[in-house]
């Protein structure tokens, strides 16, 4: 019975070679995996125990978490406050971009895990368990020695049989080794990647997402109620220009009235009189009494008329005053309601060319990802392929030369002492070297058989790169497609702001113009009360003046139709980046099926080429084996019958 202490010493190197490999497996990759695996479920608990409310604990609890705390403050960045309008502070919190974008596995659980190096140590392990098969092969069948005592051969047979089971001893301690360390690295990165995955459920909960819906709803309320406004304000320029029309007939008339009333009471009442004075004055043109009394009743008529007409004229003033103070109150109010308007548009553009800046840039760093990544997978698919071809081939190659070598000196030991005994032991040796050449024609043509499989598997492993570098250039230039459609939309939108920009800035120009119109008119009306005998100059200046209003109302109802072709331009812009985010979404849906069978009929393929490589290759060596077992047999059954002659 064989013991551990028995073995020789190869087996134990071979053996420290594979704890070697165990023990920084276990220091560099399970003892990083236990800590991050402790920090994701403290960070779990803190965050359910919120409530899907967040407050200011939420740099707290990723505080002292190492990466993680950077991610956070990543995220943190990319947060949008929604302030209050009554007071300025912060009510809630908008997300602009998924948590999964930032909260990347490769990040959280590949890098602190060395899961690049760790996952090929299976790899390693089955390399060195093939590496000590072979060494233990080598030692035993050089320990083989063909002598005419059978003792000796026994002896020799016993060694090489021993070298054979201590290989394979090797051979199964690491293949068990590599599938326990692929059983745990496998059941250790699935549960961290499903803790990374809940976290990012977590914070998505917490925060809402649609920020650039919502804003693009509130530019385009924005837009309405600004086009209302401009009709609104298109109906009162109607409105007060029909009053002061109104107001300036009404004034003409009643001064016509007036001045009727006043030349008839005049005529009638003073005809008379004065008639009469003048005849009393002919009478008495020489008695200065009389003289005297008249002057002073002159006098009185003549203030008596100042203050008639001069009340009269106060009373025309104050009536213009109030005029002119009521159209500067509506003039004023539409120069208010346009700078307002004026503002909330530019308010509206800025919030959405932000929101949308945001979202190109989101856009961009999806892409720039997932480009990064389908590089780094089409890399190392084409390095594992490489590597498995140059390992399998070199390997092989090995294999054959050495078993080539040590055959071949087997078989001339055995032809050069079979030649020095008698004829019959000749013609055995002769028909021991066709049955010689015979086992190692079968065994070159399973050889030949393993290899051909290795290099179908190859050949498979080729061809789906292949499809996977053509299916992924397709995916890559529709994506390329969907940002130019992106790009394209953007411009027009950008061009609609700058029209509604335009277009209110020609409405505080009229504005301004309404307001000059206003000083114009005040001025007409203060020369009115000065200048009453220039009342009809006046009155022409007014009627050029409500014409010039008239056209100011007629270009200001262009500025607004021109308004609403704008805001139809705004609309057919968000159509287009409506459609064309649906477009992007449904290119980047595609990609992932794409890629999605890709990989699996990749890992399909590899594994059904590797399971059967591997098969044929274990059913080849366990041919060989039986075939050289026979031919021992054989040479030992003819080496008895020689000494028996």
């Amino acid at each position: 019975m064989m013991t551990f202490t028995a073995l020789p010493q190869h087996i134990y190197i071979f053996a420290a070679i594979l704890g070697v490999l165990l023990i920084s497996f276990v220091f560099f990759s399970m003892l990083p995996a236990f800590i991050v695996s402790r920090r994701l479920s403290g960070i779990i608990k803190r965050l359910r125990e919120l409530n899907g409310k967040p407050d200011g604990s939420l740099e707290k609890i990723f505080q002292k978490t190492g990466v993680l705390e950077h991610l956070w403050y990543e995220y943190s960045d990319s947060l949008h406050q929604q302030l209050d309008e009554k007071q300025p502070q912060a009510i809630r919190f908008r997300s602009t971009l998924p948590a999964s974008v930032v909260f990347r596995p490769d990040i959280v659980v590949d890098i602190p895990l060395r899961s690049d190096f760790f996952k090929h140590l299976p790899g390693l392990f089955t390399g060195v368990g093939i590496i000590g098969t072979f060494y233990g092969l080598l030692i035993g069948m050089q320990s083989f020695v063909v002598s005419e005592n059978p003792v000796v051969v026994r002896a020799s047979l016993t060694r090489l049989l021993h070298g054979v089971s201590e290989a394979f001893l090797v051979s199964a301690s690491a293949i068990t080794l590599a599938m326990i360390v692929t059983f745990v690295e496998k059941l250790v990165v699935s549960s961290l990647n499903a803790k990374v995955e809940k976290l990012i459920q977590l914070l998505d909960g917490l925060f809402e997402g649609g920020a650039g819906e919502e804003y693009l709803a509130r530019l385009v309320r924005a837009s309405e109620a600004s086009a209302g406004q401009s009709l609104l304000k298109g109906d009162l320029k109607e409105m007060l220009t029909e009053l002061s029309e109104k107001q300036i007939a009404a004034n003409n008339a009643g001064v016509a009235a007036l001045g009727e009333q006043i030349s008839r009471s005049i005529e009638v009442g003073l005809k008379g009189p004065l008639s009469e004075i003048a005849q009393a004055l002919k009478a008495t043109h020489d008695e200065p009494a009389l003289q005297t009394m008249l002057s002073g009743m002159f006098d009185n008529f003549n203030r008596q008329m100042k203050e008639l007409f001069g009340g009269q004229a106060n009373d025309m003033n104050s009536l213009q005053k109030q005029t002119i103070d009521a159209l500067s109150a509506t003039v004023a109010r539409l120069e208010a309601m346009a700078t307002e308007a004026g503002a909330a548009g530019q308010r509206s553009m800025e919030a959405i060319a932000e929101q949308l800046g945001r979202s190109s840039a989101a856009a961009e760093s999806r892409q720039a990802l997932m480009n990064e990544k389908l590089a780094e997978f089409i890399g190392q698919m084409r390095e594992a392929a490489s590597q498995t071809q140059s390992e399998s081939k070199g390997q092989l190659q090995q294999s054959l030369s050495e078993l080539s070598v040590r055959m071949g000196a087997l078989i001339d030991g055995l032809g050069t002492q079979v030649r020095s005994v008698t004829d019959v032991s000749r013609q055995n040796q002769l028909e021991m070297e066709q049955q010689g050449k015979q086992m190692v024609s079968q065994f070159g043509g399973q050889i030949e058989a393993v290899v051909e499989g290795v290099t179908e598997a190859v050949a498979e492993m080729k061809s789906a790169v292949t499809v996977m570098q053509a299916t992924t250039k397709d995916a890559l230039s529709a994506l390329g497609g969907s940002a130019d459609t992106l790009y394209l939309a953007s411009q027009d939108f950008a061009r609609a702001g700058q029209l509604v920009n335009a277009t209110m800035e020609k409405s505080a120009a009229v504005a301004n113009q309404l307001l000059e119109a206003a000083e114009t008119v005040s001025t007409a009306a203060s020369g009115l009360g000065d200048l009453f005998a220039d009342y009809k100059t006046s009155r022409d200046a007014m009627i050029a003046q409500m014409q010039t209003l008239q056209l100011l109302a007629e270009q200001v109802r262009r500025d607004a139709s021109m308004s609403g072709e704008v805001f139809e331009k705004i609309e057919s812009a968000t159509g287009k980046l409506v459609a064309a985010q649906m477009d992007a979404d449904q290119y980047l849906s595609r990609i992932s099926d794409v890629i999605g069978l890709a990989h699996q009929s990749f890992s399909d393929g590899m594994t059904r080429a590797v399971g059967e490589a591997n098969r044929e290759f274990h059913q080849a060596l366990s041919d060989s084996v039986k075939l050289l077992r026979e031919g021992i047999h054989e040479l030992e059954s003819t080496l008895d019958a020689a000494t028996n002659v």
